[in-house]
């Protein structure tokens, strides 16, 4: 389809089907993803209502909860889970010019790794992405309320809170710069005091003091640090607003800023998990690319690169990454 009808337009069923097979792919997964039996344990270990308000990810913690008394099990979280990180990427690729290339790239990391390894985050994943779309149309409160949502999830999506710094300091009058500015800093430092204080040491304690280390953060490094300088270089020949411009900058500047963070930090891991945030840019810098003119080829040939590329990376995980042979073979409680 990426190639046959590049620039088709999903309509709603197309979409709700879509969202239904991958919440069916990822929901219903069985002993899939090489965190399985930690939230195996993760899902016994949680037993009261009461308690789950003194987690991180509270929210998460709730979901678990209510899936044993339910007594849906482990799917039970994971249908919910696949099923918001689903909605999130459908809204996402359906908002591009070529939603079929879009999700084309996002199988083999996005959906593959994230969506069935990374349960926590692919929730996390999913609502930035669906806050990404919002963010285009310059509505800043709903991108805050998903954030919020996110971090609940997973502390670490928190890092998207600063995306909305931009947006404030756009202003063409100095005064609401300022103003904007302070308001920014003084709720930064409550989001801090409420949110990350107290669970800061175990943070430092996970990734940087136990020197945590991920063997592919290079690569996923480069996934999406290559699209960054695309979008910078080239960005200007893509007919898109000013919300779509300051969005995609904000993500190619972070993106950029985690080369630096990688050479000073102890631990890798913690920087490959804030990847994670800025893949989306590869998805839309890639399944843009006939429009940025990077090279003199007919679109038909730059589509077909674009979904070699997306087999390559699939082929290259599968067969040499680190973890891959805990998501093989795929298996589904359904079939």
């Amino acid at each position: 389809m990426a190639l046959a009808r590049p620039k088709e337009k999903w309509t709603k069923k197309t979409s709700f089907f879509l969202i239904l097979i991958f919440s069916i792919i990822v929901g219903f997964r069985f002993e899939v993803g090489k965190d399985w039996t930690a939230y195996i344990y993760n899902f016994e270990k949680i037993n009261n209502l009461n308690n789950i308000f003194l987690n991180r990810e509270f929210l998460f913690s709730g979901l678990n909860v209510i899936s044993k008394k339910l007594n849906f099990g482990i799917y039970g979280v994971n249908v919910i889970c696949g099923l918001i990180f689903s909605i999130g990427l459908i809204v996402f690729c359906r908002s591009l010019k070529r939603p079929w290339l879009g999700l084309t790239l996002s199988v083999p990391y996005i959906v593959v790794v994230i969506g069935m390894g990374y349960t926590r985050q692919s929730v996390a994943l999913g609502s930035l992405l669906i806050g990404y779309v919002i963010l285009t149309k310059g509505k800043k409160l709903k991108f805050f309320l998903l954030n919020i949502f996110a971090s609940l999830f997973h502390l670490s999506s928190i890092i998207g809170f600063f995306l909305l710094v931009p947006y404030y300091i756009s202003s063409p009058k100095y005064v609401n710069k300022i103003s904007k500015i302070i308001i920014s800093f003084l709720f930064g430092v409550v989001l801090y005091f409420v949110f990350i204080d107290k669970y800061i040491a175990s943070y430092i304690f996970i990734y940087i003091e136990s020197q945590m280390s991920s063997s592919g953060v290079f690569i996923r490094l480069f996934m999406v640090v290559f699209p960054s300088i695309l979008f910078l270089l080239l960005g200007k020949n893509l007919q898109i607003n000013k919300n779509q411009i300051i969005l995609w900058k904000s993500i190619s500047f972070y993106s950029l800023s985690l080369i630096f963070l990688l050479i000073i930090s102890p631990s890798s891991t913690i920087i490959d998990r804030l990847t994670l945030y800025a893949l989306p840019i590869m998805i839309f810098v890639l399944s843009n690319l006939p429009e940025l003119k990077f090279a003199k080829l007919s679109r038909k040939y730059i589509n077909l690169s674009v979904v070699i590329m997306a087999f390559l990376i699939q082929y290259v995980w599968l067969n040499f990454a680190d973890n891959s042979s805990a998501w093989n073979p795929y298996q589904n409680i359904l079939f």
